[in-house]
């Protein structure tokens, strides 16, 4: 008799889940590859979830989901990012909310700048800190490492780029392992590369920025305006892109082959002015500086992008019905079309992803 032993290879696929977190802490749970909504619950322990830009961030390396939260005083408490069970709170509390929190790409650091007021002698002063994440232990404070609200890795991840722009225009680099200065890149040659009236840096990722231009004479007249990439690992701009008056809000896609520009007007009001989305979604070839689409979607009371799911295909848009209600629509980028609208508490500020 011959026996035949067969040997099955099974290989089942992660599913993408959007966390969409508000500052009552709800939290929306959403299958991405369906995209519809699978849980509504809020977090234990959590009344209050402070709104800054980073109050709440995911590390899906080791399932964890950084709330900073607190009316009077703010501290951070962690969460497992799949189960949203509570772990612990971090050894931090402030008077000041304006904390600031970004992770390493490999999943090992978590950064933190928070108001000590307890340094100074006793005048306060911002302390920068360095916890490990699997063991949410501190590591450090970083007295010669002071991040700011934009930081990023370089592609591979050797360097932090602490980005600054204001009154100092200028990139700090530092050795993403000892912390140490590696200089900087004075920003104003890159900005004034071309006369403008108005520059900013619109997006970054990888260790590419993507800037923004009006090349208009005054802001009194119709704008030109003009976007650009610059490589901070090689020190290259790219082709000029010239939007002409199109005014817009954009974002570089997850490899850095396109831009997504959400169309917006100004709308004048009692206190200065708004910016408002009207509902045209452009994407741009990063290579060819070519058209590919334009995706019309809801958004009727302005909106954000809140982000491109990690495949880089759908991305997510979070905006205001003319009732002030909150829904969040879904693009898809890759064929260039509307998907659908999904309701979401109005609460809902941050986005957070995570494969199951």
């Amino acid at each position: 008799m011959i026996v035949l032993s067969l040997s099955l290879s099974v290989t089942v696929r992660a599913t993408t889940y959007a966390y969409l977190v508000g500052t009552d802490g709800k939290v929306v749970k959403i299958n991405t590859d369906t995209n519809t909504v699978v849980t509504t619950t809020t977090l234990t322990n959590t009344t209050y979830v402070q709104s800054g830009d980073t109050s709440v961030i995911g590390e899906p390396i080791n399932k964890k989901l950084f709330v900073e939260v607190g009316r009077l005083s703010s501290w951070i408490q962690v969460y497992d990012l799949t189960t949203l069970k509570f772990i612990q709170n971090l050894d931090i509390r402030t008077s000041e909310p304006d904390m600031y929190m970004f992770t390493s790409p490999d999943g090992k650091n978590l950064f933190i700048r928070w108001w000590n007021a307890a340094l100074n002698n006793n005048q306060g002063d911002w302390e920068y800190d360095q916890y490990n994440v699997k063991t949410l232990t501190k590591i450090q404070s970083l007295p010669n490492f002071l991040f700011s609200n934009e930081n990023m890795y370089s592609s591979d991840g050797s360097k932090i780029y602490v980005i600054r722009v204001g009154s100092v225009n200028e990139v700090d680099i530092y050795n993403a392992s000892t912390f140490t200065s590696e200089g900087y890149v004075d920003l104003n040659p890159i900005f004034n590369k071309f006369h403008n009236v108005g520059h900013d840096i619109e997006d970054y990722r990888n260790g590419t920025l993507l800037v923004g231009a009006n090349l208009a004479l005054s802001y009194t007249v119709t704008p030109q305006m003009i976007l650009y990439k610059y490589d901070l690992n090689n020190n290259t701009t790219s082709f000029i892109f010239n939007e002409g008056s199109l005014r817009s809000q954009c974002k570089l896609a997850l490899d850095l082959s396109k831009y997504y520009c959400d169309e917006v007007q100004i709308v004048s009001t009692e206190y200065g002015y708004d910016v408002k989305s009207v509902g045209k979604l452009h994407i741009y070839d990063a290579t060819t500086n070519k058209e590919l689409g334009v995706i019309n979607y809801p958004a009727y009371n302005g909106g954000k992008i809140m982000g491109i799911r990690p495949q880089g295909d759908y991305l997510y848009y979070l905006a205001k019905d003319t009732t002030g209600s909150q829904y969040l629509d879904v693009l898809n980028v890759s064929n260039i079309s509307f998907i659908k609208t999904i309701s979401v508490p109005d609460s809902i500020m941050f986005l957070v992803f995570d494969n199951e």
